[in-house]
């Protein structure tokens, strides 16, 4: 395999290596990156192959959890407040948020946080023990659909029964059932039916509390409220 230089994720940087099935959603997700790089800085076809290997072994961890608890792996997080605001990108926890440290506790960072810094506007205060609601984001693939000008839509492609968000390529249509989907996508496009359409399908859960604390490990850090599992 290609040996160039690369940091490992967490759960292969201890010894022995921490296994999938007991590796946190962080963790997890953190190794698939780590072999799909490896899959496509490979030195040759058997490297990338063997990347492949582990990669799917990821990715069947990453389903069988989802298929019992869809937001068990969720690819990131945001504050349930900015689901109306344009849903800025998600981060990999809710303590990823943190942009800095108070006295009194710390300040969230904003939806446009990434480019105006402390300018954001919407950036928020938390206090030490203050619950701020995160919703985490699943990304669950894609889907190609079929619609037909009587309404009745196909796919040969398997969706998740907890998909809640689908929308088109360019973002003009954004759906919370795929027969919305299929609906809007037939009203501007009825004269040339039938339309395909490539759906990205994925889930918003529902607002989980985590509790803003101080921890001594990572210093201010946002604890699931019911658990005080680190996020």
């Amino acid at each position: 395999m290609d040996t160039t230089a690369q940091p490992l994720p967490p759960s292969l940087a201890v010894t022995p290596n921490i296994p999938l099935r007991n590796q946190t959603s962080a963790q997890l997700l953190a190794e698939r990156a780590h072999w799909q790089t490896r899959v496509e800085k490979a030195a040759g076809p058997a490297s990338a192959a063997a990347a492949s290997d582990f990669r799917r072994a990821c990715n069947t961890e990453i389903a069988t959890r989802r298929l019992l608890d869809p937001d068990s792996v969720p690819n990131g997080w945001i504050p349930e407040r900015f689901l109306d605001e344009g849903v800025p990108p998600h981060r990999p926890t809710p303590t990823d948020w943190i942009a800095d440290a108070t006295d009194e506790g710390a300040i969230v960072a904003g939806c446009d946080d990434d480019t105006l810094g402390a300018a954001d506007e919407t950036r928020f205060a938390a206090i030490l023990g203050e619950i701020v609601p995160f919703c985490a984001y699943t990304d669950l693939g894609s889907a190609e659909i079929t619609v037909h000008a009587d309404g009745t839509w196909l796919s040969a492609d398997s969706v998740s029964r907890f998909a809640n968000c689908f929308t088109d390529e360019d973002g003009d249509i954004f759906a919370v059932t795929m027969d919305e989907f299929a609906s809007q996508l037939l009203e501007v496009n009825r004269a040339d039916a039938p339309v395909s359409a490539l759906v990205n399908v994925y889930r918003w859960g529902d607002p989980v509390p985590f509790v803003l604390a101080s921890t001594p490990e990572r210093g201010r850090a946002f604890l699931r409220a019911s658990t005080e599992t680190p996020s």
